[in-house]
């Protein structure tokens, strides 16, 4: 019968979350070479999707060559295109600009590549420039510095206009608009410089990156309740909460259900208006001490109001609190616990913080099956589902809908049943992370028992999560050697295929944890599946599968 409830329970929560359409994950890169006349490009397409070219331009010696018939690219595959090109007037060095036009939910968007095309000899100037910008949000500014800044150029996607520039002294100052809001990206840009020297042409070519960034936005309906009907609903619950407790101790068992009624309503106020806190901590902040901790709090402003809560205010928050409010007393009634609210983690957390002053009895020991104090454990779950919760529902419904995606586009070649597979492996492990998230229940053993309890520990599990691992993964995108290998067709196929394998493993590791599954939480020992043979075989076989 528990098997059986905590299937219903996964059933309903994945059913709700299955709703339409968003921009694709796209993932392209773009490599050049030339020999003689001849200028071969090619485009790499890692993305788990199809990608729709419209256009691919080279621009040498400024003259632009142009290949204007559309095609797609199949997921985890290739495609070359040959330019001829005009041979430069004058021997040396000169800049070559491949620009690739493609598709991203119908918004065009660009991709470039800069490199050296070399004629009777290399001339490349020893000369060094720095690029010095933050992400760009809507419109930002962007520092060249140089010794002979005007004399520079630098080459962006044309989704970025360049409005005014200022230089001066060694620096030039340009003012740069995103074009195509509504997409996160980290554009390759490059400094170039082009000068003639007694009949001989001279270049240089420094790379760089540029993130840009969709402007936070909370133009989205944040959740269908308002702020004023949600301290409505919290300030009665509390009331019946306490006169449960001090009036009526013998029905206090249904302080259980206000608890958690109380804490879901709570997350949903601070979720709901936390960009308006972050806003008025920045404000008292500015002209303090404290505004050394500012670009923290505009980061978390930022993510909080950004994309990563989109799917869980407009399609998952309502369901979940109305499940508290209205299917948890069922719920409760049949199978909730009978304990005291003092040893009830939510009660405990609750009657802590609503009196803060009232003496409690000592315990002697702490209530069977738990490792940390109540009201202790309580603070630290809820914290847990606070910050995972959200982003675990808006991933489920972004892997439905980018499913259903893969779905409408299905054709039967290796490639695309790979890539189709990989992206149900990993809507797989989510959904599961998320009813781990969403339900506590003896019944599917999915109690919680302990929680991760060392600042030290929980620095190591959020530093892998957005937004922190913006400033975390940045280092492995740093290429510090260039290694380039071409493995041919069936090379290709076995990587993909030992891939994929390691996907499986990893989402075998999650069906076996069940709904036990959440981070930085103990909720019992697993020893079934792969378990039985490695203590972590869901991080193992990612590692593998990154490698």
């Amino acid at each position: 019968m528990g098997r059986r409830r905590g299937l219903f329970v996964a059933l309903f929560w994945i059913g709700l979350l299955f709703n339409p359409l968003f921009a694709a994950n796209i993932n392209l890169s773009l490599s050049q070479r030339s020999v003689d006349d001849q200028i071969t490009v090619e485009i790499h397409n890692s993305s788990p999707q199809a990608v729709s070219f419209t256009a691919v331009e080279v621009v040498l010696d400024g003259r632009v060559y142009r290949h204007s018939t559309p095609f797609q690219l199949s997921p985890q595959s290739r495609h070359a295109l040959l330019f001829t090109v005009e041979i430069p007037e004058l021997p040396g060095s000169y800049v070559q600009q491949t620009v690739v036009h493609y598709l991203n939910d119908g918004v065009g968007l660009t991709l470039q590549d800069v490199g050296y095309f070399h004629y009777r000899g290399q001339r490349v100037l020893p000369e060094r420039a720095q690029l010095v910008a933050g992400p760009i949000y809507g419109e930002g500014r962007v520092n060249l510095t140089a010794a002979e800044p005007d004399q520079w150029r630098l080459l962006l996607p044309q989704e970025l206009a360049v409005g005014d520039e200022k230089s001066e002294g060694g620096e030039k100052s340009l003012l740069l608009r995103n074009l195509a809001p509504g997409f996160n990206n980290n554009y390759p840009v490059f400094m170039v410089k082009e000068v003639v020297r007694e009949g001989i042409h001279y270049a240089v070519i420094i790379p760089e990156r540029l993130a840009i960034r969709a402007p936070a936005s909370s133009n989205y309906e944040r959740g269908r309740l308002s702020t004023n009907q949600l301290l409505t609903v919290l300030l009665v619950a509390v009331a019946l909460f306490l006169l449960l407790f001090f009036r009526l101790p013998q029905q206090a068992h249904w302080g259980h259900y206000l608890s958690r009624l109380i804490w879901v309503t709570t997350g949903y106020l601070l979720l709901k208006n936390g960009g308006a806190f972050f806003d008025l901590l920045l404000r008292l902040s500015s002209s303090s001490p404290l505004a050394v901790a500012d670009p923290l709090w505009l980061m978390l402003r930022d993510h909080l109001l950004g994309k990563e809560y989109r799917y869980f205010f407009l399609y998952f928050i309502d369901g979940y609190w109305a499940a508290v409010l209205l299917l948890y007393p069922l719920y409760h009634h049949r199978y909730g616990s009978r304990d005291r609210l003092e040893d009830d983690k939510y009660g405990a957390a609750l009657l802590t913080l609503l009196l803060p002053l009232r003496r409690r009895a000592e315990r002697t020991s702490l209530p069977e099956g738990t490792l940390l104090p109540p009201a202790k454990l309580g603070f630290l779950i809820l914290a847990v589902k606070l910050f995972f919760l959200p982003l675990l529902a808006s991933w489920v419904i972004n892997n439905v809908i980018h499913q259903w995606h893969l779905t409408q586009t299905l054709s039967w070649d290796f490639k695309t049943i790979n890539a189709y597979l990989l992206a149900m492996l990993i809507l797989t492990d989510t959904a599961i992370f998320l009813v781990g998230y969403s339900v506590e229940s003896r019944t599917m053993g999915s109690k919680v028992r302990s929680v991760e309890p060392t600042l030290l520990g929980w620095v190591v599990c959020l530093w892998c999560y957005p937004p922190f691992n913006q400033f975390s993964f940045a280092p492995f995108d740093v290429e510090l050697i260039p290694i380039h290998v071409t493995l041919g067709p069936w090379g290709e196929g076995i990587a993909l295929i030992a891939v994929t394998l390691c996907w499986g493993i990893f989402v075998w590791a999650s069906l076996a944890l069940g709904f036990k599954a959440s981070n930085l939480t103990n909720r019992g020992i697993v020893t079934t599946g792969p378990y039985r043979y490695c203590r972590h075989p869901a991080y193992t076989a990612k590692v593998v599968a990154w490698m």
